[in-house]
């Protein structure tokens, strides 16, 4: 079965600005005998490509944001795709994605400043915006649960309780523990944990960009993801 093997790898994935290198932190600060991470797996933000191992002492954790919170973040800290300050624009254009780190060009063969292609569509045209891109991300994620390993971790929850979220990974792949340290913290883009809780992410946009994120960010994945997410 499936999860009656030993854990030996826990692969990070999630979208650009979801707490992806904190969660890598808490996991090699907390869990015993246990390799964080693998180049196999490729880009830790990216799609699955086909070429990534397919082994049963492999877990792979997936973190997911608010989807506000998220939109707001990547727009302040746009990762791979030429800046606006524009909102309004930065929401609505297609998301268009460039090799900008010397990482792309070793590990996924890229040519510095070229277009990433593995972030379109499969049939090689752009994703309408940024929260297309996300949920097609989001479903394609889920739809590996069966076939490998996959547990979902929303970062409200993890920021919520960082020991209890690792714990319950641990109690349920029987991982051994280490003495709970979160030496990194916290990382967003806000100074700090109690201007996180007290913001309300939608407070950044105006209502038409509140409706029109609304519309195009897919709520029933959403809801699946929130079902079976590690609290």
């Amino acid at each position: 079965m499936i999860h009656n093997q030993r854990i030996y790898q826990i692969i990070i994935r999630g979208e650009r600005n979801t707490g992806t290198h904190w969660l890598h932190s808490l996991c090699r600060e907390n869990i015993k005998n246990v390799k964080i991470g693998n180049k196999a797996y490729l880009w830790k933000h990216g799609f699955f490509l086909g070429k990534e191992p397919k082994k049963t002492t492999h877990l792979i954790l997936v973190i997911t944001k608010d989807v506000y919170a998220w939109v707001y973040s990547l727009y302040k800290r746009p990762y791979h795709v030429k800046r606006t300050s524009n909102l309004n624009h930065f929401i609505r254009r297609p998301y268009q994605s460039f090799c900008t780190t010397k990482w792309f060009v070793k590990h996924m063969k890229q040519t510095m400043y070229k277009e990433l292609t593995f972030e379109k569509k499969p049939n090689g045209k752009l994703y309408e915006n940024i929260i297309q891109l996300r949920n097609a991300k989001h479903r394609q994620w889920l739809s590996l649960r069966g076939e490998r390993k996959v547990e979902f971790i929303k970062y409200e929850d993890l920021f919520a309780t960082p020991e209890k979220v690792i714990d319950t990974i641990c109690q349920k792949y029987k991982l051994q523990t280490k003495r709970f340290t979160n030496k990194m913290g916290w990382r967003s883009q806000w100074s700090s944990p109690k201007t996180y809780k007290e913001n309300d992410p939608k407070a950044r946009f105006n209502k038409k960009q509140i409706q029109f994120i609304a519309a195009e960010n897919d709520w029933e994945t959403e809801a699946l993801i929130d079902q079976i997410a590690i609290k």
